[in-house]
């Protein structure tokens, strides 16, 4: 009767632990594998005239991708300012999320500053985007300010409608994703590691390095692929602030709305969403990252 009473309650202990997380495991199907999926069995066929999918296996549109010179360099750029992006968030982030952890003494201050930096997340990204034409424009704010103190004589073009201002103003969209996994891992630090680090000899340079870098190392992996897998899947941007430039996102915006061939648009998504998922494994293998969950 003992056993039977254990396994019962363990039984509806389980019970009552699938019930909690039916509805997030419910979501996470029908609005993240499953369009996986059918962007994964589209890839393999192909699109007649007005989009229509042709139902037989080919391989024929990863092949176009890898045979054509012009869409390897499309994807190795694409990584290329990824890994800008990237690396220019963590600089500017690290500090912010190091800033507010360690640096902030007021827990509402350090709170209220955090909530607002976050307030540019409640902007739609192409609004974000546009907002910066009047001041990186020739006749913008930056320009005029730049003029008024001697240090150009005329506008600096490069400013907008470049890889620059592409590059900038995805940082500047992207970086809080790197802040905020590192502010949530230093601000589990205990100081006290700080003042052994230091009673035990170490100066400021090794103390940072064994004590506050090291443990913050799983925030720093987690905001590393948060900034990766939304920059390299950016279109909007790109398209509004880099001119000429194309990128994978913009090539898959093409072929689904342009040419309608939605073949070769889940090809491209596939291609690229197998590179990034093989990136944040890489990364979540070098780091273990559930230190800043549990």
């Amino acid at each position: 009767m003992d056993a039977f009473s254990r396994t019962g309650g363990w039984w509806a202990s389980m019970n009552k632990r699938t019930l909690l997380g039916l509805p997030g495991l419910t979501w996470y199907i029908l609005f993240l594998l499953a369009p996986l999926g059918i962007t994964l069995v589209n890839s393999f066929l192909s699109s007649s005239a007005g989009g229509v999918l042709k139902p037989f296996f080919t391989l024929a549109n990863y092949l176009t991708i890898l045979r054509d010179p012009t869409n390897l360099s499309l994807l190795l750029f694409t990584l290329r300012l990824s890994l800008i992006v990237t690396a220019v968030s963590f600089m500017v982030g690290y500090i912010l999320g190091y800033y507010l952890a360690l640096m902030v003494k007021s827990v509402p201050v350090k709170m209220t500053l955090f909530f607002l930096f976050l307030t540019p997340f409640w902007i739609e990204t192409t609004t974000k985007a546009i907002s910066w034409f009047p001041v990186l424009g020739e006749s913008g704010f930056l320009n005029v300010l730049l003029m008024k103190t001697g240090l150009i004589r005329e506008p600096i073009s490069i400013f907008l409608f470049s890889q620059f201002s592409a590059t900038m103003v995805m940082v500047v969209t992207y970086f809080l994703m790197m802040a905020a996994p590192v502010f949530l891992t230093l601000s589990r630090m205990d100081p006290v590691l700080l003042d052994a680090a230091q009673s035990l000899g170490a100066d400021r340079i090794r103390t940072f390095y064994h004590v506050t870098w090291k443990l913050s190392l799983p925030g720093v992996i987690i905001g590393v692929a948060f900034v990766f897998v939304l920059s390299v899947s950016d279109f909007a941007t790109p398209s509004i602030m880099g001119g000429v430039i194309q990128t994978i996102g913009m090539q898959i915006a093409y072929q689904t709305f342009s040419l309608a061939n939605f073949a070769a648009a889940s090809a491209y998504s596939t291609l690229i969403t197998a590179i990034t998922l093989g990136v944040v494994a890489l990364l979540f293998k070098i780091v273990d990252v559930t230190r800043l969950i549990f």
